[in-house]
C-alpha cells in the first residue's frame, strides 16, 4: 500500500516546487516573444504596429461608449417627458 504521509497538498496546475505548468504565460514568455518579434520585423515595424494597435483599441472604447450612451439618452428622455406631463385627474 502506498503511504500519503509527507505529501503536500498543491493547487491542480502548478508543478513540484509551484511553478506554472502547460498552458499558462509567465512574464519570461513575454520576454521572449517580444525580443524574437523585434528581430524579425525591427524596432520601426514594431513601433507602426504598437501605435496602430493602440488606435485601434482608443476607437473600439469610442465605438462602445457611442453604442451605450445613445440609448442612455433615449431612456433619459423618456423618462424627463413623462414625468413632465400630468397624471390625469
Amino acid at each position: 500500500m502506498g503511504s500519503v504521509a509527507g505529501t503536500i497538498a498543491r493547487p491542480s496546475g502548478f508543478g513540484i516546487i509551484g511553478e506554472a505548468v502547460m498552458g499558462s504565460v509567465s512574464p519570461i514568455h513575454w520576454i521572449i516573444v517580444a525580443v524574437v518579434l523585434l528581430m524579425l520585423f525591427g524596432p520601426k515595424t514594431l513601433t507602426k504596429v504598437g501605435k496602430t494597435a493602440g488606435r485601434t483599441v482608443r476607437e473600439a472604447a469610442k465605438v462602445k461608449q457611442s453604442l451605450t450612451d445613445v440609448p442612455n439618452r433615449v431612456v433619459a428622455d423618456i423618462t424627463r417627458s413623462d414625468s413632465s406631463r400630468k397624471p390625469p385627474s
